[in-house]
C-alpha cells in the first residue's frame, strides 16, 4: 500500500523539518513509552540517520556497538541502534539503524538520512513562494521535471496551433 504525506510551509524553507515518531523496534520495557514524537531535520546529504543523545537516553536505546560517522569535524566512533520511524499519515519504518549525534542544531532530535529518504519518493518544490515537501513510500513512478516540461511545451504548442486553426476557420466561412 502507498502512503505519502506533503507538508507546506507559508514562505521558503531553509530546513525542511517534520514531526516524527520515534520508537524501540520492540518495546517490552513498561518505563520505556513506545514511541516519543520529535522533530526531523530531512538531510539528503547525510548518508544515515542519526539521533541525538538525550533521544537514546529517553527511549533506553540498548546500543549494538561503535561505528565510525564521518562528518564535517572528521571521522569517529559513535554508538549505534535500532529504530522503528513513524512518519506522518502512517509511514512506518522498521529496524533503522541510527548513529548517536553529539549535537543536533536546534530542537531537531533526528537526522533523516539517505538510508530512509532512499526507499521513497522525495520531492521540494517552492512554487509561489512557499516550500512544499512530499514523501511516499514505496516509490511509485519516477520524478522527471524535464519531462514534464517537454510534455507542456508540447501541449501548449498544440493549444496554440489548435486556436489558430479555429481563427482561420472562422475567418473562411466569413
Amino acid at each position: 500500500m502507498t502512503r505519502a504525506f506533503t507538508q507546506t510551509w507559508p514562505g521558503l524553507a531553509i530546513k525542511i523539518i517534520s514531526d516524527v515518531e520515534v520508537g524501540l523496534p520492540q518495546s517490552t520495557n513498561p518505563d520505556v513509552p513506545p514511541t516519543k514524537t520529535v522533530k526531523g531535520l530531512w538531510d539528503t546529504g547525510a548518508t544515515g540517520c542519526c539521533i541525538s543523545q538525550k533521544l537514546a537516553k529517553d527511549l533506553n536505546l540498548t546500543s549494538f556497538g561503535v561505528c565510525d560517522v564521518t562528518g564535517v569535524g572528521g571521522t569517529k566512533p559513535v554508538p549505534w541502534f535500532l529504530i522503528n520511524l513513524y512518519l506522518p499519515t502512517g509511514i512506518r519504518i522498521t529496524d533503522v539503524q541510527v548513529t548517536e549525534a553529539e549535537g543536533l542544531i536546534n530542537d531537531e532530535d533526528i537526522l533523516i538520512g539517505m538510508n530512509v529518504i532512499r526507499i521513497g519518493d522525495f520531492a521540494i518544490t517552492n512554487h509561489g513562494g512557499k516550500t512544499q515537501f512530499t514523501f511516499r513510500v514505496p516509490s511509485v513512478e519516477p520524478i522527471d521535471f524535464v519531462r514534464e516540461t517537454r510534455e507542456r511545451a508540447l501541449k501548449e504548442k498544440f493549444m496554440q496551433e489548435k486556436a489558430a486553426r479555429e481563427h482561420n476557420k472562422k475567418k473562411k466561412h466569413r
